[in-house]
């Protein structure tokens, strides 16, 4: 099998390795078909001494160009046979970096049951949303031009009409790409993982035989 040389460079920019080390990983991984255990022992004058961690992200970053190509194929083709590619979007969905941004793209024209967003659009409730997006007044002042214009067939009252506008508005903001990607970076940038002892921690036993095992594995690896 042949290697994707689009992929050998994502995954030489991914790892930060060596070009020519990174192709000498993926010809015995992918081309030979080694293991990597085998490459990591026996191949270190090819790899340049790298260690199964390093040769393990070599091939995921491989197989994730890989991935993100078929799938990226894949959602222009849907897309397009939906009549709704627009050139923007493609545009969009061709500079896509990674599979989350595809997915988000992709995300408002795959198939599905109608969300509480459609239903409220159906009920002609999109206008009132974007109103509630731009409008500097409050909810007490809009309420009779609200039970006027969007109170009717459909929408029974003052609350089912605002709902439905909210319920819009929800939706555009979940498909909204930049922003979902903004946030993932915030999230990422400033999450904080924590973690605490449960309460009963003491009386748990299973740890036992976790603690045999590393044991065990640990003199395997120094036979």
């Amino acid at each position: 099998m042949s290697l994707d040389n689009h992929a050998l460079v994502y995954a030489t920019e991914k790892t930060g390795l060596p070009a020519a080390r990174v192709m000498n990983v993926l010809n015995l991984l992918i081309t030979e078909e080694c293991t990597i255990p085998f490459v990591a022992r026996y191949r270190k004058e090819a790899t340049g001494n790298m260690d199964e961690v390093q040769i393990r992200q070599v091939q995921e970053m491989y197989e994730e160009y890989i991935e993100i190509e078929k799938r990226r194929a894949f959602i222009l083709d849907t897309i397009k046979k939906q009549e709704k590619l627009t050139p923007e979007l493609e545009k969009k969905i061709k500079a896509a970096s990674n599979l989350n941004t595809l997915e988000d793209l992709y995300a408002p024209y795959k198939s599905k049951r109608k969300t509480k967003g459609m239903l409220a659009k159906e009920k002609g409730l999109e206008p009132l949303a974007n109103i509630l997006k731009t409008t500097n007044k409050s909810i007490d002042e809009l309420k009779a031009e609200i039970e006027k214009d969007y109170v009717k067939e459909g929408v029974k009252d003052f609350d089912e009409a605002l709902q439905g506008a909210c319920d819009i508005i929800t939706e555009d903001i979940s498909n909204d790409t930049d922003l979902k990607e903004e946030l993932r970076r915030d999230y990422w940038n400033s999450g904080i993982v924590t973690s605490s002892k449960r309460k009963d921690a003491e009386k748990i036993t299973d740890w036992q035989k976790f603690k045999d095992f590393f044991e065990f594995s640990e003199k395997v690896e120094n036979i």
